[in-house]
Formats: C-alpha cells, sequence, structure tokens
C-alpha cells in the first residue's frame, strides 16, 4: 500500500519534472531557439487586448481577444514547423500528462464513449459506414465504431500513440499532417476532438479537412468552450479560444451549416456541422458585441485565476475549497 507520504513525494517529483521541462522550454523561447510570430486575426483585424501572458503550466503564452470580432487567440503563435516538432517529439503529452502518458491513455480505451454516443444515431439513419478522424492520438475515439463494423482511419502527431493504437486495438492509424492527408478518398464521417483550437491556418485547414468528407457526409468537432473561463483553459499548444457564437460564427463562413451544437464534459463543447449548400452566404451569428462581452468575462476570470494561483502555490488552495464546502454545504 502507498503511504500519503509516498503519494506526496511522488506527486513532488512529477511537479519537479514539469517546472523542468516548463523552463527549459521558456528559455528556449526566450533565446529565440522557439520562433514566434505575430499574426493578425483571422477576421483581418491587428487590434488586441491583451489577456495573460503564460499558460496553466506557466508556458510563456501571449493570449490576447481581437477588438474587432471578439475571438480570443494566441498571439505571437509558434511557427508552423515549430508545432509541428513540438507534438512529434511528445513533449506536448509530457508537459500535460507526464511521462506515463502511454500507461494513462490505456484508460481511454473504452466500449463507448460520449462521441460515439452522439454519432451513432445520425450514422444509422443516414446508413453511413466510413469514418476518418484527425488528430486521432491512440485511436481512442474510433474503437468503438471499430467495434461496431465501421471502417474508421486516424491520423496523428504521435507516434508513439500511433504505435499503441495499432498493437493494442488492430487500429488502422497512420503518422502524418495535412500534407498526408490530401490525397486521400472521401468518408462519411469526421472527427475533429480538441483538434481545432491548435490550427494554425483556421480557414485554409477547415477547408482542406472538409474535402475527405462526401457531400452529405458530416463533421464533428469537439473544442474548449472559453465561455466557461478557468486556469486551465489557457495552454500554449491552443491557438484559438472559442465561444459558441465565435466558433459557430467562422465555421459558417467558411462554408459549414450547423446541425447541432451542445456541451462536452466540464468545459467542452461540440457542434456536427454538414457542407452549407450555398457555402457564399453571410454568417447568420454575428460579432459585433462579442468583443466587449467577452472582455468584461475575461477581466473577471483572469482575475480568479490569479487568486486560485496563488493560494495553490501557498498551499492554501485545498483548505480554502474544504472550507467553501463547509459554508456552502
Amino acid at each position: 500500500m502507498v503511504t500519503l507520504d509516498q503519494f506526496h513525494s511522488f506527486n513532488l517529483k512529477i511537479e519537479g519534472k514539469k517546472m523542468t521541462l516548463t523552463k527549459e522550454y521558456n528559455d528556449k523561447i526566450k533565446s529565440g531557439k522557439i520562433k514566434t510570430h505575430r499574426r493578425n486575426c483571422i477576421c483581418h483585424s491587428d487590434k488586441f487586448n491583451k489577456v495573460t501572458n503564460r499558460d496553466r503550466y506557466g508556458l510563456w503564452q501571449p493570449v490576447v481577444i481581437c477588438k474587432e470580432c471578439g475571438l480570443i487567440q494566441n498571439n505571437p503563435q509558434l511557427l508552423d514547423e515549430e508545432y509541428a516538432a513540438f507534438y512529434s517529439s511528445d513533449l506536448y503529452r509530457k508537459l500535460y500528462e507526464g511521462d506515463d502518458y502511454l500507461v494513462a491513455s490505456k484508460d481511454r480505451y473504452t466500449d463507448t464513449n460520449q462521441i460515439f454516443d452522439t454519432l451513432e444515431p445520425i450514422i444509422k439513419e443516414r446508413s453511413f459506414t466510413s469514418i476518418i478522424e484527425f488528430g486521432c492520438g491512440g485511436g481512442w475515439n474510433l474503437l468503438p465504431f471499430k467495434n461496431s463494423n465501421y471502417e474508421v482511419v486516424g491520423y496523428d502527431y504521435s507516434t508513439d500513440l500511433i504505435k499503441l493504437g495499432k498493437a493494442e486495438y488492430d487500429l488502422d492509424l497512420r503518422h502524418g499532417s495535412f500534407n498526408e492527408i490530401k490525397e486521400l478518398g472521401k468518408y462519411d464521417v469526421l472527427i475533429l476532438n480538441h483538434v481545432v483550437e491548435h490550427f494554425t491556418d483556421l480557414e485554409n485547414n477547415i477547408r482542406a479537412l472538409t474535402r475527405l468528407i462526401k457531400p452529405d457526409g458530416i463533421i464533428y468537432i469537439g473544442i474548449p468552450n472559453i465561455d466557461l473561463i478557468s486556469r486551465g483553459q489557457f495552454q500554449n499548444a491552443h491557438t484559438f479560444y472559442f465561444t459558441q457564437r465565435t466558433f459557430c460564427h467562422y465555421m459558417q463562413k467558411f462554408g459549414l451549416e450547423v446541425i447541432e451544437f451542445g456541451p462536452d464534459e466540464s468545459i467542452h463543447m461540440h457542434g456536427i456541422f454538414k457542407i452549407a449548400n450555398n457555402k457564399n452566404s453571410s454568417p447568420s451569428i454575428t460579432l459585433e458585441h462579442e468583443f466587449n462581452f467577452m472582455r468584461r468575462k475575461l477581466m473577471i476570470g483572469v482575475a480568479k485565476i490569479k487568486i486560485i494561483n496563488l493560494l495553490d502555490s501557498l498551499n492554501l488552495l485545498g483548505i480554502v475549497k474544504k472550507v467553501a464546502k463547509t459554508v456552502f454545504r
């Protein structure tokens, strides 16, 4: 049996290693070994308000909100080749999930999941048979579909996770990015689960991926919901932070039509889309009030995050939570 002292000692070792990795990363940013660049917003504006300078793990990453459309984003961002190197090296997984991320990933393979439960009724109704997932990790989202005799294929940057899904679950998983999927055939369903918030060229990436689905196909997209601000939201690997309003606006602008939208686990949300009949129509969701609305929410949310971080650094967060539970029981 693991004692409480051993458990705390183990956690301290993990946190110590993450702090070392964080410092190494920040030093590389500061020295210019990791390249970044500034970009205009998708709406072409270059006017931003600063939100925060560091992500949830202390990694250097300025987050801003566009003063024109209210879209929240990382800026400056890493260059595309830096992001590719970051994901391919699995440093991303080690920083976010620890050295044992492969062991932890095995727990994600289940007989069903939220994506399967959401999509399967639609798939059955439309007699769909083929599914592709881009950014599939180890293929855990695809496993329930494979077990239900659907044709599945997945792409991801992580070599180790691809090997895991192929070896342990006989999934058709392939290592690759946009360059490798350009010549693929057409599928009925495209899954993009916690992938879109990582895109650097959102419009071209979405348009390229939608060419993978048949004219009557559907796209499932799962993303974090920045309307539910928490310290877990800001991550250096995320390029965009969407509300349902900004997300649906830009998906409509890029030629997609919303079929369904809803919550997905605590601070996340999901949408199901199809290719719009009129790809040149203006978005029905406007963003004229988004900046003022989200600026106020962000000011309050970031202030709360700073207080939580301070309490956590002083080892007082657990005590405060216990007191709050007792008071508001």
